[in-house]
């Protein structure tokens, strides 16, 4: 028989006041309703008032308006799509992208403000604490409601990340939408009301895709759900189905697009294999901590100096290597595992690009919230309270295990424990973590209300001594809390402050991270390259690429750098010897290739330079600058039709390149092909109308073609809308005399 799982107190009302029949229920119903809402109401403004304290707070720090890493990420796609307007894309996903496309619908529906976003974040955080105060009381009981409620309402982390550009806010939101969709719409039926919760259930898998991990979950939970409520057997397979139809059905979109923009079958990002290589194949606290900089672009480079492309490929090659390294080291790996599974359960909230424990000094509402008393057994709140204070639901799922309440907090329990194990899997940070909090909550809730329960029982000793055993694991060791923010967030930082074209700030933030990490030779290269050159203090910049060269004698962008420096001053022979040098630390720096082709091409060492275009090419097909070199040097090495073939190739990545149309309408002129080369030139010309040289061979070309007349008023059309400019004036020139042609025009 089933039982209802809304234990709320309207059945006392009743009995207390006395009144019978309809009038006792009546009264019951608002009763209930009033509590409802009264809940709803005090929980949303706890939530709502201290998430706006902490977004006033924090808009103070540096990191607000200049997201890093990630969230610079998602926010730099995000623009893409509404200022070129391509909301498709051209590449698999690297990140599950509906982080950046909440941001896109958010910048185009407000404009690009980095406040608008979170405004919507602390919105939708309100709401998943309102949420979760219903799921308390549907699941279970009143006080259980209030409890969970208000606990998620004040859990810092929660606070945290919704100020932040991240997915979080998006998933714990989603992750609280099913289980509303589940217990208030879907449970009491089998059938087609299961498609919706499936659908959300997907959409989130869009946002972190770790969450198919616990699929297995909702099935084994709707056969039990279906025994519980007498469904037959079909109807329970119907549910399953129809609940993983929705799932495909939100999903199936993405995947179909990776493989319409790449022919890769990609089900929604491809950075699955770098993640599952960072915490699976050894050396793990050196690898996840890997950020921005040198020791980053060295390790994600590793599988294309072994062939591997980048894309699907490369997700597949960091797979191959994690398994292997399994293999081969079995007893290290289980150690690993044990290991991540300790970090966790540990109360440290682990930093992925930001030490979160560092906002405080911003947050008023972190400063009471999140916390640690460090020391061999000390107390970190949140998590380190949350932990044992979940252990006594464990006891009463065992005691209790035929009421619906216990059948509610099997689903809860599956979710949290596979979560778990999807986060272990790859690595720990507290982002990762986040999601199996909304379950502990409203297990911990279920575990407290029960208390007489467990407490009476001749057991009570086993779950206090899994309460004491859960807090020693998770506040042993503790850390103490750091009070400055990690170097790398702030070498991040200026690296975002420098794209926002705030140099002074970057490079504020680049001598911050210097000044922590004297040892960072990633912020020396960048303090050379994106200050002093660009201010064109190019002895200074010099001076920082061999500071970053002594810190980091194999750091090959470095070498590239001094190299190109030296190479506009006149030294060519020293430029020569850095970019052979930098070549053999990173053969895969196809511009070091480019810029010894170029200065070849100079030498008018033509086979060289095609060579060494060549090599850029392979490299990176995408090179146009590659490409337009290997053109100009396969046609001073006798191969004019090969040449084209290049330089339509760059023209095919970027028709909007003048150089391109420049030098094919050089070819095309020289062998003759007078039509196309007037095409090719009246082309450089509009994309670039100072192009003296383009004039000329536009000129000869039409005369040649029989085309005077349209070349003149072409020329004259250019000459009035830019006065300024003589080359118009000559071309006319070059016209009138008859198709004689003093000025041969090179190829560049």
């Amino acid at each position: 028989m089933h039982m209802t799982t809304d234990n709320t107190a309207a059945g006392d009302i009743a009995s207390i006041s006395g009144l019978s029949g309809k009038r006792a229920m009546r009264s019951a119903s608002i009763a209930g309703r009033k509590s409802v809402w009264v809940g709803c109401v005090i929980v949303a403004c706890v939530a709502l008032a201290l998430r706006l304290i902490h977004l006033v707070a924090i808009k103070e720090n540096p990191f607000f308006y200049h997201p890093i890493v990630d969230a610079w990420s998602y926010h730099k796609d995000a623009l893409r799509m509404i200022q070129s307007g391509d909301w498709i894309g051209k590449r698999v996903f690297f990140q599950a992208p509906l982080t950046s496309y909440f941001l896109a619908l958010a910048y185009k529906l407000g404009g690009v403000n980095l406040l608008l976003p979170r405004i919507v974040q602390i919105l939708l955080g309100t709401f998943s604490a309102v949420s979760v105060f219903l799921l308390g009381r549907r699941l279970f009981n009143q006080k259980a409601g209030w409890i969970a409620g208000l606990a998620t309402a004040v859990y810092p982390l929660f606070i945290f990340f919704e100020g932040e550009l991240l997915a979080p806010a998006i998933t714990i939101t989603l992750d609280v939408t099913v289980f509303l969709l589940i217990f208030y719409y879907a449970k009491e039926r089998p059938g087609w009301r299961w498609l919706v919760p499936g659908l959300i259930f997907g959409v989130r898998a869009l946002a972190t895709t770790n969450n198919l991990a616990t699929v297995p979950v909702f099935w084994i939970w709707l056969i039990l759900l279906g025994r519980e409520l007498s469904w037959s057997r079909r109807a329970t397979l119907r549910s399953i189905g129809v609940f993983t139809l929705g799932i495909v059905l939100a999903i199936a979109p993405v995947t179909a697009r990776n493989w319409i923009v790449q022919h890769e079958f990609v089900l929604v990002s491809s950075n699955a294999g770098i993640n599952f290589y960072l915490g699976n194949s050894g050396d793990y606290e050196h690898k996840v901590r890997l950020r921005p900089g040198p020791d980053w672009d060295e390790f994600v480079n590793q599988h294309v100096l072994k062939g591997r492309k980048v894309g699907p490929e490369m997700s597949g090659y960091f797979f191959k290597e994690s398994f292997k390294y399994m293999r081969e080291h079995p007893g290290d790996d289980l150690k690993l595992l044990l290991y991540k599974t300790y970090l966790l359960l540990h109360g440290d909230e682990i930093l992925r690009n930001q030490e979160i424990y560092a906002f405080r000094a911003y947050s008023p509402v972190l400063r009471v919230l999140l916390w640690k008393l460090p020391g061999k057994v000390g107390l970190a709140c949140p998590f380190g309270i949350l932990l044992p204070l979940a252990v006594p639901a464990a006891f009463l799922m065992l005691r209790k295990r035929k009421d619906a309440p216990t059948l509610n907090a099997y689903l809860l329990k599956g979710y949290a424990g596979l979560y778990a194990l999807s986060v272990i899997a790859f690595f720990v940070t507290a982002r990762y973590r986040l999601p199996i909090v909304i379950p502990m909550i409203l297990l911990a809730a279920y575990g407290w209300t029960n208390f007489r329960v467990w407490w009476q029982s001749r057991l009570r000793w086993v779950v206090l001594a899994g309460m004491v055993g859960a807090y020693l694991l998770a506040n042993t060791n503790l850390a103490p809390m750091p009070k400055e923010m990690n170097p790398d967030a702030y070498y991040s930082l200026a690296n975002t402050c420098y794209e926002q074209g705030e140099i002074d700030l970057a490079e504020k933030y680049y001598r911050k991270a210097i000044e922590l990490n004297p040892a960072d030779a990633g912020s020396w290269l960048n303090l050379g390259l994106e200050i002093y050159e660009t201010q064109g203090e190019f002895e200074r910049a010099m001076d920082c690429y061999r500071k970053a060269i002594e810190l980091r004698p194999d750091y090959a962008k470095a070498y590239y750098d001094l190299a190109r420096l030296l190479a506009l001053g006149g030294r060519s022979e020293e430029a020569k010897k850095l970019y052979e040098h930098a070549i053999r630390i990173d053969p895969l720096m196809a511009p070091a290739y480019v810029n010894l082709a170029y200065m070849a091409l100079k030498d008018r060492n033509y086979e060289r330079a095609r060579r060494l275009y060549e090599d850029a090419y392979r490299i990176d097909p995408q090179d146009v600058t590659a490409l337009i070199g290997l053109g100009i040097a396969t046609f001073q090495t006798g191969r004019p039709d090969e040449a084209i073939d290049y330089l339509l190739k760059a023209r095919e990545i970027d028709p909007s390149d003048p150089d391109i149309y420049f030098n094919l309408a050089t070819i095309y002129s020289r062998t003759s092909r007078n039509g196309l080369a007037a095409e090719a030139a009246r082309k450089a010309i509009e994309l670039n109308p100072e192009d003296s040289q383009a004039y000329l061979i536009y000129a000869e070309s039409m005369k040649l073609a029989g085309r005077t007349r349209e070349a003149r008023r072409f020329l004259e059309g250019m000459a009035r809308r830019y006065p300024d400019l003589g080359s118009p004036e000559r071309a006319l020139k070059l016209l009138r005399e008859l198709g004689r042609s003093d000025k041969e025009a090179d190829p560049r």
